[in-house]
Formats: structure tokens, C-alpha cells, sequence
């Protein structure tokens, strides 16, 4: 469980996701803000759950903004994502919040690789992104948007066999 920020604006991290993990993070944070607001007793623990958890507008924020990706790349506007009004009635609070601090986590406690950090998270979230999409089967798409310019270079860099068929943002 996480939310992928591979920028410090949540509008640009959610563009950046391919179609599959935005539609998991809206998920994923629904799930979260669940457990912040008490409606869910389900991984309350979880590191991240607990991270966030005095931070619900900042998360139905970026729930919001990953829903209005999610519009604009499958129905071009027309129709809203079912959690899109429950985001905004939380979200509508955001700029009454403190900052938001991001959190990265990898790992179970018990191993000793295992990572609990809120430096450096955007360059982490943007290698395990890259080691996602590697592992993928079926190579990542971006609906309407173009491949973030730094897994390009990433690819071009690294020289994949993945195909960088892709328009580039």
C-alpha cells in the first residue's frame, strides 16, 4: 500500500502513472482514507495507514486528482469516476491542512532491506515505478498521455528491450 509520488505536485505524479496503477491508487487511497476517518479497522498498522492518517484531506486530494486523470483518459470528461464527489467532500478541506509529508515504504519490518522514509521519496517512488514496469507482463500504458520523460531516459539509459513506442509528455 502506497501512493506513488514521483513529484511533489500530486496533479503531476498522477499523470505519470500508467493506466494500471492509477486506477489501483484510487483504490489504494480510498482504502487509506477509509482507515483515517475510522470506517475501516483493516491495516490500520500498516505503516502507511499510520503515516497518514492525520492526513485525510491531503489524501482525498490526491484521491480527487487521480480520479479527474482517470476522466480525462477514459471517458474525455463526460462521466466521473464513482469516488470522485466522496474525494471532493473531504478534499474540500486541503488548504486547511498542515503540510503534507511525504512517506515511502518498502518491505516487511522483520527484514533488514526493509525502508521507512520521508527523504528522498520521489526518487524511490520513480525506481520502484521503473522496477514495476519492468516486471510488468504486458508493458505499461499511458491513455493520453505520454511516457514521463524520465523513464525514458531511464530506458534509453539502461538500453531495455522494452520499446519506447510511446509519446513522450
Amino acid at each position: 500500500m502506497n501512493l506513488f509520488l514521483t513529484d511533489r505536485s500530486f496533479s503531476i505524479s498522477v499523470q505519470e502513472l500508467d493506466y494500471k496503477r492509477l486506477i489501483k491508487q484510487i483504490l489504494e487511497c480510498k482504502t487509506l482514507l477509509d482507515i483515517c476517518l475510522g470506517k475501516k479497522q483493516g491495516y490500520k498498522d500498516h505503516p502507511v495507514a499510520v503515516h497518514y492518517k492525520n492526513n485525510p484531506f491531503n489524501l482525498a486530494y490526491y484521491g480527487l486528482l487521480a480520479c479527474c486523470e482517470y476522466e480525462f483518459r477514459f471517458t474525455n470528461g463526460l462521466t466521473r469516476h464513482r469516488y470522485h464527489e466522496w474525494f471532493s467532500d473531504i478534499a474540500s478541506e486541503y488548504f486547511k491542512t498542515e503540510l503534507f509529508v511525504p512517506f515511502y515504504c518498502e518491505g516487511k519490518k522483520d527484514d533488514p532491506k526493509h525502508i521507512r522514509t520521508t527523504e528522498n521519496v520521489y526518487e524511490l517512488f520513480k525506481e520502484k515505478l521503473i522496477k514495476k514496469w519492468q516486471s510488468d507482463k504486458i508493458p505499461p500504458k499511458w491513455t493520453k498521455r505520454g511516457m514521463p520523460l524520465w523513464y525514458v531516459w531511464w530506458l534509453e539509459k539502461h538500453q531495455t528491450n522494452r520499446p519506447i513506442n510511446e509519446v513522450v509528455r
